[in-house]
């Protein structure tokens, strides 16, 4: 009888874990990070997870434009190129924020900039809301953009 009162406060133990992980609230740098790698790899189900409703019609559209960088291409081992940001205006609840992301495939090195997104806290947890500017390059190529519009 003790071991089945242990076994099941360890389960609830280790269920609120689970739960605390899963809905946890992120920051807004990592929402942001979140929905721009979505944006990369196409991934529109994360994207619309991380953002509102309002722009999820300019998501769905996403794919018919941007040609996806391909899943074997991931964060550089160097911290410096992985994915960093800058913060452009904040209040408590909104923050605009500028993403310049490094993604190194097998043949080629890709840089990704995103420009003026706008998060903003709906329910107690960042969501984004609007962004400006998606721009992709590699080593040997030109600067490819994209309005998200």
């Amino acid at each position: 009888m003790k071991r089945k009162k242990i076994a099941t406060f360890l389960l609830v133990i280790l269920a609120l874990c689970l739960v605390g992980i899963f809905i946890r609230p992120r920051s807004n740098f990592e929402v942001g990070s979140i929905f721009a790698e979505a944006l990369i790899y196409n991934d529109i189900d994360s994207a619309k997870r991380n953002s509102s409703p309002e722009i999820w019609l300019a998501l769905e559209s996403w794919p018919e434009k941007h040609q996806v960088i391909p899943r074997n291409c991931k964060s550089p081992s160097d911290p410096d190129v992985g994915t960093w940001s800058i913060s452009g205006g904040v209040t408590e609840n909104e923050i605009t924020r500028s993403y310049v992301i490094g993604r190194e495939c097998p043949d080629k090195f890709y840089t990704v900039a995103i420009d003026d997104m706008t998060l903003r806290k709906i329910d107690n947890r960042w969501k984004v809301i609007s962004l400006g500017n998606y721009c992709e390059s590699t080593i040997n190529s030109t600067e490819v953009c994209f309005d998200f519009e």
